[in-house]
């Protein structure tokens, strides 16, 4: 018995829903590959979500995100502080420029963030919205950490690049067997494996903002060649690159 796919989430609906100011414009987000945009209710449910959004935490689609809180994705102590924020803006009080880490995939990459009230026509709070900017390499830099930190910072910068365990040890400051250990015991898998993922996710940003040739963007995201791109990306995404550049682009 087939499946019958489920219909992409419309934005007018889902403010119409909340009763809010709705505007075509919003969707101009989906446009903007590394720039982070949401829309919640006032239980910070997730009520529209951009694509860049979708693509950092690995889902298949909007309807993966909807109706669930930063508590189905992020660590407990940070998706605490998404929520105290959202507090504030469904206060009426505006959060501007905060600094804070998004994790994809384990990896902390360092956003500006902003969140304001969402108002009916009336006036009445009946939701948040926010936008999160990713930082300059430099401002992500000083933000520092702990000696794994410093690793997966490193991988974030460098992951495109060929990357030993021992380089990426000395990077943090560790012994090659702690770094190892501590690695493995923290992300349950070791590094080699971690960065495998992270290039194959990375790369769907390109598959889907781009018209680039698979050949071109395997060589970005640190692959050998084409071939071993697409095995990869199979084993981990379930379809090859260009099935995923099909499902997924408008």
């Amino acid at each position: 018995m087939s499946r019958t796919k489920k219909r992409e989430p419309d934005l007018a609906v889902e403010l119409q829903s909340l009763g809010a100011i709705t505007t075509p414009a919003l969707e101009l987000f989906d446009q903007l590959p590394d720039t982070l945009f949401w829309i919640k209710d006032t239980e910070s449910r997730f009520r529209w979500v951009n694509r860049a959004l979708v693509l950092l935490h690995g889902r298949n689609s909007r309807w993966d995100l909807l109706g669930h809180t930063d508590r189905n994705f992020s660590e407990l102590a940070r998706a605490n502080q998404f929520h105290c924020d959202d507090a504030k803006a469904l206060a009426g009080e505006a959060v501007v420029g905060r600094i804070e880490l998004v994790v994809f995939n384990h990896l902390g990459l360092w956003y500006s963030t902003t969140k304001l009230p969402l108002r009916n026509p009336q006036g009445r709070i009946v939701g948040t919205v926010g936008i999160a900017v990713p930082m300059a390499r430099e401002e992500a830099e000083s933000q520092g950490g702990t000696p794994l930190a410093h690793a997966m910072n490193y991988i974030g910068q460098h992951f495109r690049e060929p990357l030993t365990n021992r380089k990426i040890a000395k990077v943090c400051g560790l012994s090659l067997r702690v770094f190892q250990r501590q690695f493995g015991e923290a992300y349950q898998r070791s590094p080699h494996a971690y960065i495998r993922e992270l290039r194959v996710r990375m790369s769907c940003q390109a598959l889907v903002f781009t018209d680039r040739l698979l050949t071109s963007v395997a060589k970005e995201y640190g692959f050998s060649d084409k071939s071993h791109f697409s095995r990869a990306f199979r084993e981990i995404m379930g379809m090859t690159p260009s099935e995923y550049r099909s499902r997924y682009r408008r």
